[in-house]
């Protein structure tokens, strides 16, 4: 068992550590291909950046099913969603109405939350959880007639839009049931596998589901799109999130370093890290 344990090297507070660092090399990618001689060197960083997004689903499931305090854990992302969404909108009637491809991942994340711990719940109020998967397929659905059309849906504007939508639940889903549909398989494997429960081998199953999860969905959406002539987003490119099942191999479901100072600031560093780059760029 030591050996198995061996392979589970990567804490909850690693993962995040990896999303960060993802998620702000996709963002400087986003500026280095709108300047000159740097485009090749944006499509780099973009495409390494894909691996960000479903880091964050991951860790996001992983806080949801944890979380003794959920009013507080949503109260935080509501307030970072809030932020983004002032910011947006503040920037395109302000400063530059030219920017309706600039979506907020951290809407996708809120709604994703409220969806998993409705869910959760297994009550009356699991119900609620139509509203927030049928504003994700609202979403979903508008961005891809437009695509399709080459028209504007102006009653839903771009700054309430999921820019994963679909591609967000999905993955969230998968990681969420992953947890029980690996127990059922270690307890239908026989006496040979049904003590494995509750030991470190269940994590490893449960990473390998989510591993295939992430696989699976990331093909699913790489093929349609490719198949379909439609160029939904950032999906030229989003074959690279398949590379994110690797550290999701390695997590050990331990939640590692967690100071409040790194808590808050990580909550910080997202539309900081935003804006720092925006002044750096807009000096060169």
């Amino acid at each position: 068992m030591e050996k198995e344990r061996n392979f589970q090297v990567i804490s909850n507070f690693i993962l995040k550590i990896i999303a960060i660092v993802f998620m702000t090399l996709d963002h400087v990618g986003i500026f280095l291909q709108n300047l000159e001689n740097t485009y090749e060197i944006g499509e780099i960083f973009r495409c390494l950046g894909r691996l960000a997004f479903p880091l964050f689903i991951f860790i996001i499931v992983e806080g949801v099913r944890h979380t003794k305090h959920f009013g507080k854990y949503i109260l935080k992302l509501g307030i970072l969603a809030s932020i983004f969404l002032v910011g947006q909108v503040v920037f395109f009637y302000c400063i530059n109405n030219k920017i309706e491809s600039f979506y907020s991942p951290v809407l996708d994340v809120l709604i994703v939350a409220l969806t998993i711990y409705l869910l959760k719940r297994k009550d009356k109020y699991s119900f609620f959880a139509i509203l927030t998967i049928g504003f994700i397929l609202t979403s979903f659905i508008v961005v891809n007639v437009e695509r399709i059309q080459n028209i504007n849906i102006l009653w839903l504007p771009f700054y309430l839009r999921l820019p994963y939508a679909l591609f967000d639940i999905l993955l969230a889903l998968g990681f969420y049931y992953s947890k029980p549909l690996a127990k059922v398989i270690l307890k239908d494997g026989g006496p040979n596998t049904e003590n494995l429960v509750d030991t470190p081998y269940e994590r490893y199953a449960e990473n390998i589901i989510n591993a295939f999860v992430v696989l699976l969905i990331t093909f699913i959406f790489y093929l349609t799109f490719k198949t379909s002539g439609v160029s939904y987003m950032f999906f030229d490119y989003q074959a690279f999130a398949a590379v994110s099942c690797i550290p999701i191999l390695l997590y050990n479901g331990k939640r590692g370093y967690d100071k409040a100072w790194f808590k808050y600031g990580a909550y910080a560093y997202l539309p900081l890290h935003i804006l720092i780059i925006y002044l750096i760029f807009s000096l060169i």
